[in-house]
């Protein structure tokens, strides 16, 4: 067997470099190359459709998709791979075959990925780990078996359906069932049932599917104190058939039911309750019993909570700030407007140049007589005080020595009401509303961008302890601040683009103070740095 194409090891500091491994020159085994076919096949079929529409084509096309969807919800998953319930095998055997035209795979090859990303989830051994990126868990790790094989092991938590004729009958002749689905999608209507049905519905399936997988281990809520990251997707319910309910199955994996609460929607389990009344379903299994040691996660009473004077005064400002935005439209100046584009773009930079990397992390030194005017323009940007912005208050005491930092803390509602007053003096109400409204709400909202998508989505060239991301279509208007895992892997760094063509503007800031003499101890890792921390194939 070659060798896996991501792998992941030890190193001294317990930062790893992840390889990158070039994903389309990989060994492809037949099994790839086999789903990649079906997948492309689908979404081909589907981009034909505007040329061979029939509008029964592509009703037959959604209701084949709902069915599928629920066939594999209602077999493949609940039945097969957690045991939810049980079926006689008259009934189990066709429904497990009719779920095959989802087009998803066998039984044998489904049920064993999902067991083994429910016993590694969120792991470097899990196959579709969110940890790899949205893309990747997604639909990317479904092209790659040598990964989840060289991750995961062979097909031995399928024990039980391996036993059985018909599974591994399903397992041989796949390919057969799939060209057999095609051709009499043919055969019954021509190219619009083969390409409104098979393949609109092919790729909406395939999606719906696939969310749950990406979408619901980044979106929504979470109900239960689960060891990963899935989330209850509510939006995505009737779509998923109850599956994006996915903090409750993690938290109670055998239960049949998801959609724990009445409002949930949950088709699968309303299927599965009908089977249960009908004496057709057996052993049902839907209140969590066997996991009652799952603590539930307390529902903070947000609103209602008790609100700190602090609190009170950061709602203000930036409902403030909104509702200057709001009023922009009707106050409109193009002057006004370009300078609240300017300010955003200045006070930002601010607030990553001082606040950030000077006074955060101390990646480098400036003289008091220019840091701390850095600091006071920094204010501006409306994200209060350096001490609040930096920490705690417990974790500030360097900070804290200094009286301009008492005074700023002291006197940050003042400045505030003055800034927004010299914004109305010089230019009225437009420099007030498209100056400091619109330029507030892009400061605030691009500055969030970092700890709610820098979180999220992107890549993660460092295998860090938390789920930082680079994310490069941010890195222009943050100012180099969305190579999140960069930083998070050398948090010390004054520069977190850490490639040549990794945009950092406010490194080039740095930079250029250092070049002039006016900012000392510079810190950034050094070739030597970075690659204690790399992993060699």
């Amino acid at each position: 067997m070659c060798n896996p194409p991501r792998d992941y090891g030890p190193s001294q500091s317990g930062m790893v470099r992840k390889e990158k491994t070039p994903y389309f020159q990989r060994y492809w085994t037949w099994a790839d190359v086999a789903r990649a076919v079906t997948v492309t096949m689908v979404h081909f079929l589907c981009f034909l459709a505007p040329f061979n529409y029939k509008w029964e084509a592509l009703r037959f096309g959604l209701i084949l998709v709902a069915v599928t969807n629920l066939l594999i919800t209602f077999s493949y998953h609940r039945n097969l791979a957690h045991r939810s319930f049980k079926l006689p095998k008259w009934l189990e055997y066709p429904i497990a075959y009719a779920a095959v035209f989802a087009l998803q795979g066998d039984p044998l090859d489904w049920v064993s990925i999902h067991r083994f990303h429910h016993q590694f989830t969120d792991s470097d051994r899990d196959p579709h780990s969110p940890k790899e990126g949205f893309l990747f868990s997604h639909v990317m790790w479904i092209f790659d078996t040598l990964y989840i094989k060289y991750k995961c092991g062979g097909r031995n938590n399928v024990m039980d359906l391996k036993q059985q004729w018909f599974y591994r009958f399903l397992r041989k002749t796949i390919g057969f069932h799939v060209l057999m689905f095609w051709t009499a999608l043919y055969l019954y209507g021509g190219l619009p049932y083969l390409t409104c049905g098979g393949g609109v519905g092919g790729v909406l399936g395939y999606h719906v599917t696939w969310l749950v997988n990406s979408a619901c281990h980044i979106w929504g809520s979470r109900s239960w104190k689960t060891k990963d990251t899935s989330r209850n997707v509510w939006w995505l319910s009737i779509f998923t058939m109850g599956e994006s309910w996915h903090n409750n199955h993690h938290a109670f994996e055998s239960s049949a039911r998801q959609g724990l609460e009445w409002w949930q929607i949950d088709i699968t389990w309303y299927l599965i309750r009908l089977f249960e009344v009908l004496g057709l379903a057996t052993d049902v299994k839907d209140d969590g019993s066997s996991q009652s040691d799952m603590v539930r996660k307390e529902k903070r009473p947000y609103f209602q909570r008790y609100w700190t004077s602090a609190d009170i005064a950061r709602a203000l400002t930036v409902t403030t700030v909104h509702f200057w935005c709001l009023l922009a439209p009707f106050n409109y100046k193009w002057e006004a407007l370009r300078f609240g584009l300017i300010l955003a773009a200045v006070t930002n930079l601010l607030i990553t140049f001082s606040y950030h990397r000077n006074l955060s992390h101390v990646s480098f030194k400036l003289p008091k007589w220019l840091e701390y005017p850095f600091a006071y323009a920094a204010v501006f940007a409306l994200q209060g005080d350096p001490l609040d912005w930096c920490g705690g208050r417990n974790n500030v005491m360097d900070l804290k020595k200094q009286w301009f930092y008492r005074f700023l803390r002291k006197t940050i509602g003042l400045q505030v009401l003055m800034y927004w007053t010299v914004l109305y003096l010089y230019g009225g109400l437009p420099y007030l509303t498209c100056g400091g409204g619109v330029g507030g709400v892009l400061g605030y909202h691009v500055t969030w961008l970092v700890a709610s998508v820098g979180h999220t989505w992107g890549t993660r060239p460092w295998k860090t302890n938390d789920t930082s991301q680079n994310v490069w279509w941010l890195s222009l208007v943050t100012m180099g601040d969305s190579w999140h895992n960069n930083h998070h892997a050398f948090e010390w760094s004054a520069r977190q683009g850490l490639e040549w063509w990794q945009i950092d503007i406010t490194w080039y800031l740095i930079r250029l103070f250092e070049v002039l003499g006016l900012a000392t101890d510079v810190k950034f890792p050094s070739e030597s740095q970075k690659q204690k921390l790399a992993l060699a194939r």
